[in-house]
Protein backbone atom coordinates (compact mmCIF):
# COMPACT_ATOMS: atom_id res chain seq x y z
CA UNK A 1 0.00 0.00 0.00
CA UNK A 2 2.51 2.34 1.29
CA UNK A 3 4.58 1.54 -2.21
CA UNK A 4 1.47 2.35 -4.31
CA UNK A 5 1.18 5.93 -2.40
CA UNK A 6 5.07 6.63 -3.04
CA UNK A 7 4.18 5.78 -6.99
CA UNK A 8 1.03 7.54 -7.12
CA UNK A 9 2.15 10.53 -5.48
CA UNK A 10 5.39 10.87 -7.87
CA UNK A 11 3.33 10.82 -10.65
CA UNK A 12 1.22 13.26 -9.63
CA UNK A 13 4.61 15.37 -9.01
CA UNK A 14 5.72 14.67 -12.33
CA UNK A 15 2.38 15.85 -13.73
CA UNK A 16 2.05 19.05 -11.89
CA UNK A 17 5.68 20.01 -12.79
CA UNK A 18 5.03 19.30 -16.57
CA UNK A 19 1.42 20.79 -16.19
CA UNK A 20 2.86 24.35 -15.11
CA UNK A 21 5.33 24.36 -18.12
CA UNK A 22 2.68 23.88 -20.15
CA UNK A 23 0.47 26.30 -18.97
CA UNK A 24 3.44 28.89 -18.91
CA UNK A 25 3.97 28.29 -22.60
CA UNK A 26 0.27 28.42 -23.44
CA UNK A 27 -0.34 31.88 -21.72
CA UNK A 28 2.59 33.21 -22.68
CA UNK A 29 1.36 31.86 -26.50
CA UNK A 30 -2.35 33.28 -26.26
CA UNK A 31 -1.02 36.66 -24.84
CA UNK A 32 1.46 37.32 -27.52
CA UNK A 33 -0.77 36.19 -30.28
CA UNK A 34 -3.73 38.32 -28.93
CA UNK A 35 -1.27 41.39 -28.70
CA UNK A 36 -0.35 40.66 -32.09
CA UNK A 37 -3.77 40.89 -33.61
CA UNK A 38 -5.06 43.77 -31.69
CA UNK A 39 -1.58 45.80 -32.78
CA UNK A 40 -2.71 44.96 -36.03
CA UNK A 41 -6.28 46.62 -35.51
CA UNK A 42 -4.98 49.43 -34.07
CA UNK A 43 -2.57 49.85 -36.74
CA UNK A 44 0.98 49.80 -34.40
CA UNK A 45 2.74 47.96 -37.05
CA UNK A 46 6.16 48.53 -35.47
CA UNK A 47 4.75 46.96 -32.34
CA UNK A 48 3.86 43.99 -34.64
CA UNK A 49 7.26 43.77 -35.94
CA UNK A 50 8.73 43.71 -32.14
CA UNK A 51 7.00 40.40 -31.62
CA UNK A 52 8.13 39.02 -34.86
CA UNK A 53 11.69 36.49 -35.48
CA UNK A 54 12.63 38.27 -38.53
CA UNK A 55 15.98 36.80 -38.58
CA UNK A 56 17.68 40.18 -38.62
CA UNK A 57 15.54 41.67 -42.08
CA UNK A 58 14.09 44.41 -38.85
CA UNK A 59 16.61 46.24 -40.53
CA UNK A 60 16.01 46.47 -44.07
CA UNK A 61 13.58 49.28 -44.32
CA UNK A 62 12.55 47.77 -47.62
CA UNK A 63 11.51 44.38 -46.07
CA UNK A 64 10.04 46.10 -42.74
CA UNK A 65 8.16 48.92 -45.65
CA UNK A 66 6.31 45.60 -47.11
CA UNK A 67 5.57 43.80 -44.09
CA UNK A 68 3.45 47.09 -42.65
CA UNK A 69 1.61 47.03 -46.40
CA UNK A 70 0.71 43.21 -45.25
CA UNK A 71 -0.20 43.95 -42.23
CA UNK A 72 -2.56 46.85 -44.04
CA UNK A 73 -4.43 44.56 -46.55
CA UNK A 74 -4.42 41.60 -43.53
CA UNK A 75 -6.52 44.47 -41.38
CA UNK A 76 -8.74 45.76 -44.01
CA UNK A 77 -9.75 41.78 -45.02
CA UNK A 78 -10.31 41.05 -41.19
CA UNK A 79 -12.55 44.15 -40.80
CA UNK A 80 -14.40 43.07 -44.18
CA UNK A 81 -14.80 39.55 -43.34
CA UNK A 82 -15.95 40.01 -39.36
CA UNK A 83 -16.49 43.86 -38.73
CA UNK A 84 -14.44 46.24 -36.79
CA UNK A 85 -15.37 45.17 -33.21
CA UNK A 86 -13.38 41.78 -33.41
CA UNK A 87 -12.95 39.24 -30.57
CA UNK A 88 -9.76 36.78 -30.76
CA UNK A 89 -10.11 33.80 -28.54
CA UNK A 90 -6.70 31.23 -27.84
CA UNK A 91 -7.72 27.75 -29.09
CA UNK A 92 -4.94 25.23 -29.39
CA UNK A 93 -1.08 25.06 -29.93
CA UNK A 94 0.00 22.25 -32.44
CA UNK A 95 3.19 20.88 -34.10
CA UNK A 96 3.15 22.58 -37.66
CA UNK A 97 3.10 19.72 -40.26
CA UNK A 98 4.47 19.91 -43.68
CA UNK A 99 3.58 18.83 -47.33
CA UNK A 100 4.99 15.21 -46.26
CA UNK A 101 3.07 15.60 -42.64
CA UNK A 102 6.70 15.55 -41.41
CA UNK A 103 6.85 19.00 -37.91
CA UNK A 104 8.69 21.49 -39.13
CA UNK A 105 11.43 21.68 -36.50
CA UNK A 106 11.67 23.78 -33.85
CA UNK A 107 8.03 25.28 -34.45
CA UNK A 108 4.42 25.49 -33.33
CA UNK A 109 1.24 26.42 -34.37
CA UNK A 110 -1.31 28.92 -32.85
CA UNK A 111 -5.21 28.83 -33.17
CA UNK A 112 -7.08 32.44 -32.60
CA UNK A 113 -11.04 32.11 -33.04
CA UNK A 114 -11.95 35.54 -34.71
CA UNK A 115 -15.36 36.54 -34.45
CA UNK A 116 -17.67 39.07 -35.08
CA UNK A 117 -20.54 40.68 -36.85
CA UNK A 118 -22.43 37.12 -35.77
CA UNK A 119 -19.24 35.47 -37.56
CA UNK A 120 -16.25 33.25 -36.47
CA UNK A 121 -13.13 32.30 -38.38
CA UNK A 122 -9.33 31.27 -37.68
CA UNK A 123 -6.44 32.98 -37.70
CA UNK A 124 -3.32 30.74 -37.61
CA UNK A 125 0.56 31.94 -36.17
CA UNK A 126 3.29 30.15 -36.42
CA UNK A 127 6.19 30.37 -33.69
CA UNK A 128 9.51 29.67 -33.07
CA UNK A 129 9.66 27.53 -30.20
CA UNK A 130 13.19 28.74 -28.73
CA UNK A 131 12.26 32.98 -29.29
CA UNK A 132 9.26 32.58 -28.84
CA UNK A 133 8.17 35.19 -32.11
CA UNK A 134 6.52 34.87 -34.65
CA UNK A 135 7.57 33.82 -38.13
CA UNK A 136 4.56 33.97 -39.79
CA UNK A 137 0.04 34.43 -39.37
CA UNK A 138 -2.32 33.70 -42.01
CA UNK A 139 -6.53 33.65 -41.82
CA UNK A 140 -8.03 30.88 -42.95
CA UNK A 141 -10.88 30.86 -45.52
CA UNK A 142 -13.14 30.00 -43.03
CA UNK A 143 -16.34 32.37 -42.22
CA UNK A 144 -19.33 30.48 -40.10
CA UNK A 145 -22.44 31.92 -38.55
CA UNK A 146 -21.90 31.69 -34.49
CA UNK A 147 -23.67 28.62 -33.40
CA UNK A 148 -26.63 28.66 -30.77
CA UNK A 149 -25.19 27.54 -27.21
CA UNK A 150 -28.51 26.18 -25.73
CA UNK A 151 -28.28 22.59 -26.42
CA UNK A 152 -24.48 22.97 -25.58
CA UNK A 153 -25.08 24.27 -22.16
CA UNK A 154 -28.13 21.91 -21.44
CA UNK A 155 -25.80 19.11 -22.39
CA UNK A 156 -23.28 20.80 -19.75
CA UNK A 157 -26.13 19.81 -16.88
CA UNK A 158 -26.31 16.69 -17.77
CA UNK A 159 -22.38 16.38 -17.09
CA UNK A 160 -22.39 18.13 -13.97
CA UNK A 161 -25.16 15.36 -13.13
CA UNK A 162 -22.14 12.93 -13.76
CA UNK A 163 -20.04 14.42 -11.50
CA UNK A 164 -22.11 15.32 -8.55
CA UNK A 165 -23.22 11.46 -8.44
CA UNK A 166 -19.52 10.55 -8.57
CA UNK A 167 -18.55 12.65 -5.80
CA UNK A 168 -21.13 11.50 -3.98
CA UNK A 169 -20.80 8.02 -4.07
CA UNK A 170 -17.01 9.31 -2.86
CA UNK A 171 -18.81 10.43 0.01
CA UNK A 172 -20.80 7.02 0.69
CA UNK A 173 -17.77 4.85 0.64
CA UNK A 174 -15.71 7.10 2.74
CA UNK A 175 -18.48 7.15 5.49
CA UNK A 176 -19.01 3.07 4.72
CA UNK A 177 -17.35 0.19 6.56
CA UNK A 178 -15.93 -0.94 3.33
CA UNK A 179 -12.59 -2.63 2.97
CA UNK A 180 -9.82 -1.33 0.73
CA UNK A 181 -11.91 1.94 0.14
CA UNK A 182 -8.74 3.41 -1.41
CA UNK A 183 -9.84 0.68 -4.01
CA UNK A 184 -13.12 1.66 -4.45
CA UNK A 185 -12.25 5.37 -4.48
CA UNK A 186 -10.19 4.55 -7.92
CA UNK A 187 -12.33 2.40 -9.39
CA UNK A 188 -15.36 5.26 -9.07
CA UNK A 189 -12.77 7.94 -10.73
CA UNK A 190 -11.25 5.74 -13.31
CA UNK A 191 -13.86 3.23 -14.59
CA UNK A 192 -16.69 5.40 -16.70
CA UNK A 193 -17.08 4.24 -19.88
CA UNK A 194 -18.46 4.84 -23.55
CA UNK A 195 -18.06 8.80 -24.10
CA UNK A 196 -20.84 10.59 -25.29
CA UNK A 197 -20.03 14.76 -26.01
CA UNK A 198 -21.89 17.41 -27.51
CA UNK A 199 -19.49 19.67 -29.68
CA UNK A 200 -20.55 23.36 -29.83
CA UNK A 201 -20.51 23.67 -33.61
CA UNK A 202 -20.92 20.08 -34.93
CA UNK A 203 -23.23 18.69 -32.48
CA UNK A 204 -23.17 15.44 -30.46
CA UNK A 205 -20.42 12.58 -30.93
CA UNK A 206 -19.48 9.46 -28.99
CA UNK A 207 -16.83 6.74 -28.46
CA UNK A 208 -17.65 3.27 -27.82
CA UNK A 209 -14.42 2.93 -25.99
CA UNK A 210 -13.99 5.82 -24.79
CA UNK A 211 -12.66 6.37 -20.98
CA UNK A 212 -12.80 9.95 -19.34
CA UNK A 213 -9.98 9.92 -16.78
CA UNK A 214 -11.39 12.24 -14.34
CA UNK A 215 -14.90 11.33 -12.51
CA UNK A 216 -16.65 10.65 -16.12
CA UNK A 217 -16.51 13.98 -17.78
CA UNK A 218 -14.77 16.11 -19.41
CA UNK A 219 -14.39 20.18 -20.53
CA UNK A 220 -12.20 21.74 -23.83
CA UNK A 221 -12.87 25.07 -23.78
CA UNK A 222 -12.49 26.36 -26.96
CA UNK A 223 -14.22 29.05 -27.94
CA UNK A 224 -17.28 29.15 -30.04
CA UNK A 225 -14.81 26.51 -32.90
CA UNK A 226 -14.02 24.21 -30.55
CA UNK A 227 -15.72 23.75 -27.05
CA UNK A 228 -17.32 20.47 -25.88
CA UNK A 229 -18.58 18.62 -23.22
CA UNK A 230 -17.94 14.85 -22.66
CA UNK A 231 -19.22 12.44 -19.97
CA UNK A 232 -19.26 8.84 -19.65
CA UNK A 233 -21.42 5.97 -18.14
CA UNK A 234 -20.36 6.18 -14.51
CA UNK A 235 -19.93 2.32 -14.11
CA UNK A 236 -17.67 2.37 -11.18
CA UNK A 237 -20.25 4.63 -9.28
CA UNK A 238 -22.66 2.11 -10.17
CA UNK A 239 -21.66 -1.10 -9.20
CA UNK A 240 -20.77 0.47 -6.31
CA UNK A 241 -23.87 1.47 -5.46
CA UNK A 242 -25.69 -1.79 -6.07
CA UNK A 243 -22.58 -3.25 -3.35
CA UNK A 244 -24.15 -0.60 -0.46
CA UNK A 245 -27.61 -0.99 -1.54
CA UNK A 246 -27.42 -4.97 -1.56
CA UNK A 247 -24.97 -4.96 1.13
CA UNK A 248 -22.51 -7.36 -1.36
CA UNK A 249 -19.40 -6.12 -0.36
CA UNK A 250 -16.41 -6.94 2.20
CA UNK A 251 -16.51 -5.22 5.47
CA UNK A 252 -13.94 -3.71 7.51
CA UNK A 253 -13.55 -5.85 10.38
CA UNK A 254 -11.38 -3.24 12.49
CA UNK A 255 -14.53 -0.55 12.04
CA UNK A 256 -16.80 -3.04 13.97
CA UNK A 257 -17.68 -2.01 17.74
CA UNK A 258 -15.88 -3.87 20.32
CA UNK A 259 -18.57 -6.41 21.77
CA UNK A 260 -20.13 -5.32 25.15
CA UNK A 261 -19.23 -8.02 27.84
CA UNK A 262 -21.14 -8.73 31.39
CA UNK A 263 -19.14 -9.54 34.40
CA UNK A 264 -20.58 -9.40 37.70
CA UNK A 265 -23.72 -7.64 36.75
CA UNK A 266 -21.79 -4.72 35.55
CA UNK A 267 -21.71 -3.86 31.59
CA UNK A 268 -18.53 -2.48 30.05
CA UNK A 269 -17.02 -2.37 26.82
CA UNK A 270 -14.12 -5.10 26.05
CA UNK A 271 -10.70 -4.41 24.40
Amino acid sequence: MKRFLLFTFTVLIIGALSGCSYLNNRITYSGNSKQFMAHIMNKDYDKCIALMDLKGKETNHGFTDTLKSNFDGFRGQLISDFGEDLDFTYLRSARMGTGYFEPIPNTISISLQISGKGRIGLIELLYDKTTLKILTFKSLDIKLPIPDMTGFWLFGILVLCVLIFNIYMLIWVKRSDMQHKWLRYLIIIFINLFGIGYHCTQGFFYSWWGMQMFMGIGFKPMGYWGSSFMLAIPLGGIYTLWQLKTGRYKKDESLKPAPVQQIKGKRFKGK
